[in-house]
């Protein structure tokens, strides 16, 4: 009523404010993505410890070292030739060395460490593989590629080191986590690798050193005896009857074949990991019957036998030990050695005694073997 009053005395003025459209106001929803979490050592610097005095991220700290560290005028360049790249690194100075010759030169001369470096030639990279896994046995530590295979005019490259030099840790296992298993890496560089090519008729042809130098014995546990703790706790099998099967076989062994050693320390924590890593996908896809020449050798020593898995290789042919006795010589036949005429004559053992290392008694040092 009092609106009309207003309208009729002209208090309210009508106003052309134009065309208008009714619209929906939907408006979408605001979706707030969670930030990434940060590692725990994101942001961390510490001053670099090769002299440069810089302020280095931790997982920058290998790239630093190969690449940007250069001590300044002023301090003393301990590290050898500083406009250049530096791949090689002493575990007992720290002296740092651009090309592998000036390194083993400088273990020779320094430290009475002799690595030998020798050149063989394999038939096929069957024949090489099997050879990687029979200088794995006998030194104690897995190879690892450490860049890309590189195909060149004589044919693809190989380069492989081993698995224990470097700067970067594979695990952030802390305690005595770090002594039971591994890889890890040292934070110097071992003497043995294998520098090869792939020749375009299938030939491997490589240069290597077996010695491995200033690290213990460290190895992955075989997938073979993966396999058979999964098939055991598929079958119901407690932890304490695992070990005490894995024990009973391998334990006789353990002295003479490092990867028997490596099941007899199989503990309950390892055991939950291959159960939650491996036994779990495999009770879904089941367990993989394929294995390796070396992995079946290992089974024939220890006497276990996979029922209704074919065999990779026949039980009358030679082993890779004994292949290996016939080409090359090993630690256990060097002893009095004297190289028949099939032998060349510059012949000298793959595998050297066990590298040490110490500074104040040289020949009664520390073992790390």
């Amino acid at each position: 009523m009092a609106a009309r009053q207003l309208e009729d005395i002209g208090a309210i003025e009508e106003v052309d404010v134009g065309r208008y459209e009714l619209f929906d106001d939907k408006r979408s929803p605001v979706v707030i993505e969670p930030s990434p979490r940060r590692h725990t050592t994101a942001g961390i610097r510490n001053r670099c410890p090769y002299g440069c005095g810089k302020m280095i991220a931790l997982r920058t700290i290998d790239y630093h070292r190969t690449n940007g560290c250069r001590p300044g005028p002023a301090k003393d360049e301990t590290f050898g030739d500083t406009t250049k790249k530096r791949y090689y690194c002493c575990g007992v100075c720290f002296m740092e060395f651009v090309t592998r010759m000036s390194f083993h030169e400088h273990l020779s001369i320094e430290h009475d460490v002799h690595p030998q470096i020798h050149e063989l030639t394999f038939g096929n990279m069957d024949e090489f593989k099997r050879f990687v896994r029979w200088l794995e046995l006998k030194g104690g530590a897995h190879f690892r590629h450490k860049s890309g295979s590189k195909r060149r005019q004589r044919g693809k490259g190989i380069f492989m080191a081993c698995n224990r030099s470097g700067f970067v840790n594979s695990c952030n296992a802390t305690g005595s986590d770090r002594d039971r298993v591994g890889p890890y890496r040292m934070g110097h560089t071992c003497t043995a690798y294998i520098h090869g090519t792939q020749h375009a008729d299938g030939r491997v042809s490589i240069e290597m050193c077996g010695d491995h130098y200033g690290h213990d014995v460290r190895m992955r546990l075989p997938p073979i005896i993966k396999s058979i703790i999964a098939q055991r706790q598929m079958e119901g099998a407690s932890s304490a009857n695992i070990i005490d099967y894995l024990r009973e076989h391998f334990l006789p062994y353990a002295n003479e074949n490092i990867y028997a050693q490596r099941a007899c320390l199989v503990d309950n924590e390892e055991l939950r990991s291959i159960h939650i890593t491996s036994t779990k996908k495999w009770e879904v896809e089941g367990i993989p019957t394929t294995c390796e020449i070396w992995e079946e050798e290992l089974l024939d020593l220890v006497g276990i036998v996979r029922e209704g898995v074919p065999r990779v290789r026949p039980l009358d042919e030679k082993t890779t030990d004994e292949i290996a006795e016939l080409q090359c010589v090993s630690p256990e036949n060097a002893a009095n050695f004297e190289p028949p005429d099939a032998y060349p004559p510059e012949k000298k053992p793959l595998l050297s005694d066990p590298l040490q290392h110490n500074e104040e008694s040289p020949g009664k040092t520390d073992e790390f073997w």
